[in-house]
């Protein structure tokens, strides 16, 4: 289904969307579609916003952005955009006199907005004219873009769990979408919270995996990742995949099969490529596979690398397209695979 195409050593991180492809090297260097970018930039330096791409200098801690449809750059200083509001218009942070205001950012003009000085909190989620920050591990405020001012703050602290015989405090793992007026939030407890966008108050909080867990069927459980057609989270791990339909808060069973071990994943409308191995709890994950989501099955795997016994190198991050395969390991080895004609 797919051939090994390329071999790229002294790979930091990569990332993709279904047309581009960049990854930066363990010397800051960026590339773009394999064409080196003018700068020196970190691991988590640069993003794909639909037609952009973001990328800053960590030197002179400067921002610029390239229009993929254009191929124009544009500098944008000490502004770094957060999120796409409209075409041209971005939700960003100016860097002024090493404090950071929130703006709105009009990349044609460059006209800014002064929403709010000073900023201090993540911004994690752009819900039509708010922004949801937080502030630590437990809070999270709703910010109007309107009026620069809080409409609410809830607080998610103090609901504890066991892990390994130690009480934790269970905190904010992922921020996951507004659906039909809810916020829908995931904590390390593996508690779904569902807040109502308008009011900040809790309208509920599940456990959708606790059946699964207490029937044996799953034993461990990593963080889910978002599908935003499906309005779904899934968890796709070790030898099992599960489906939690935000809206109706619906836990399914997909499948299951003990005779692999999955790991890091990336989710499309009909597939799911993913790093495992067929050794069942294994740390080590040396194949990558393709599972497709009509027929419910693995439908192809092939092993990438061999266990270094002194590095104990590991395949870690993995990246596609309708295309193309990225994958990559702890020694900084990017592996491209390349989709088979059929016939």
């Amino acid at each position: 289904m797919f051939r090994l195409k390329e071999i790229k050593g002294n790979i930091s991180c990569i990332s993709s969307t279904n047309k581009f492809f960049c990854f930066n090297t363990k010397q800051e260097e960026l590339f773009l579609d394999e064409i080196k970018i003018d700068t020196i930039t970190s691991v988590c330096g640069y993003f794909f916003s639909n037609n952009y791409f973001t990328y800053s200098n960590k030197v002179d801690y400067t921002n610029s952005i390239i229009d993929l449809k254009s191929k124009s750059t544009y500098s944008l200083g000490k502004v770094s955009l957060q999120f796409q509001k409209s075409n041209n218009k971005f939700i960003a942070l100016e860097k002024v006199e090493e404090k950071r205001n929130l703006i709105i950012f009009d990349l044609l003009s460059n006209e800014k907005k002064l929403i709010q000085k000073n900023i201090s909190f993540g911004i994690k989620l752009l819900s039509k004219n708010n922004l949801i920050i937080n502030e630590g591990w437990t809070t999270l405020k709703s910010l109007s873009l309107l009026t620069g001012e809080y409409e609410w703050e809830v607080d998610l602290g103090g609901r504890k769990y066991n892990l390994a015989g130690d009480e934790l405090e269970a905190k904010i793992r992922t921020i996951i979408d507004v659906i039909e007026n809810s916020l829908f939030v995931w904590l390390d407890n593996k508690c779904l919270v569902e807040i109502c966008i308008a009011t900040g108050q809790i309208k509920s909080e599940t456990f959708p995996l606790q059946e699964l867990e207490e029937k044996g069927i799953i034993t461990a459980v990593m963080l889910p990742q978002y599908h935003e057609p499906d309005q779904s989270i899934y968890f796709f791990y070790q030898d099992y995949l599960v489906q939690v339909h935000l809206p109706t808060q619906n836990t399914t069973l997909l499948w299951q099969d003990v005779n692999y071990n999955i790991g890091p994943f990336q989710i499309s409308d009909n597939t799911i490529y993913f790093i495992g191995s067929y050794e069942k709890g294994a740390f080590f994950r040396n194949h990558i596979g393709v599972f497709d989501r009509k027929k419910n099955e693995v439908v192809w795997m092939q092993k990438v690398i061999e266990l270094n016994k002194e590095s104990y190198n590991n395949l870690k991050e993995i990246q596609a397209s309708d295309t193309k395969i990225y994958v990559l390991d702890t020694e900084g080895t990017l592996y491209i695979f390349e989709k088979e004609e059929t016939a």
